[in-house]
């Protein structure tokens, strides 16, 4: 059963509106959301829509629409829902932390998504968000290697120092031994010369015009 096998996944019950076909041979589920979840931002995660079906060249894509995510930090410094517990600190880190997030499972699997939300609540009670989230991650391959690119665009967002941003975006290619490297980024006021998130680290690789 669909549900009982989403809810393994996430680790806590899981339940979806509808399941149903689409064309060409995709499974497509609406509805799904966690336990108790509600819009008021407790925990937890819905998405409207979820698509799932298997690329020309092999691998999955992964579709998915209308994304909501309550991410909140326990005392003992846990972060609910478990399964995303992974980005409960990227708001503490930068933009080339979704490489390292996504490196176990990339290889096989093309991930889209749009119009996604995510809220950040610390246990000190700091917070952070983004909201109209798209993003985009597939594997390129190369003349001599296997490349993948990434792609992230925000409409609105407020990090952790306090910056706020609109209409953020970032394009950036990886490899197992290149973790970022910058292509393509917008030029946001609010956010140039802050130190946070959507700053160079000093690491970052960039591809010069």
């Amino acid at each position: 059963e669909i549900g009982k096998y989403l809810s393994k996944l996430a680790g806590e019950p899981v339940k979806f509106e509808k399941a149903s076909i689409g064309l060409p041979y995709v499974l497509v589920l609406d509805g799904v959301e966690s336990e108790n979840f509600d819009l008021e931002g407790e925990v937890g995660f819905r998405v409207e829509e979820v698509r799932i079906g298997l690329g020309l060249k092999g691998g999955r894509i992964i579709r998915l629409y209308g994304c909501t995510l309550f991410l909140v930090q326990a005392a003992d410094e846990q972060w609910s829902p478990g399964v995303f517990a992974r980005l409960g600190d990227l708001p503490l880190g930068n933009v080339g932390d979704i490489t390292r997030l996504t490196s176990g499972f990339r290889d096989g699997v093309r991930l889209i998504i749009k119009d996604g939300a995510i809220k950040w609540k610390s246990s000190a009670g700091a917070g952070a968000f983004a909201s109209k989230i798209d993003f985009e991650m597939s594997r390129i391959k190369m003349p001599r290697q296997v490349m993948y690119n990434y792609r992230l665009m925000v409409h609105n967002v407020l990090g952790v120092d306090g910056a706020r941003g609109r209409d953020v975006e970032r394009e950036w290619l990886a490899s197992d031994g290149d973790g970022y490297i910058e292509i393509a980024r917008s030029e946001d006021v609010d956010l140039k010369g802050r130190v946070g998130f959507w700053d160079d680290d000093g690491s970052v690789q960039k591809v010069e015009d």
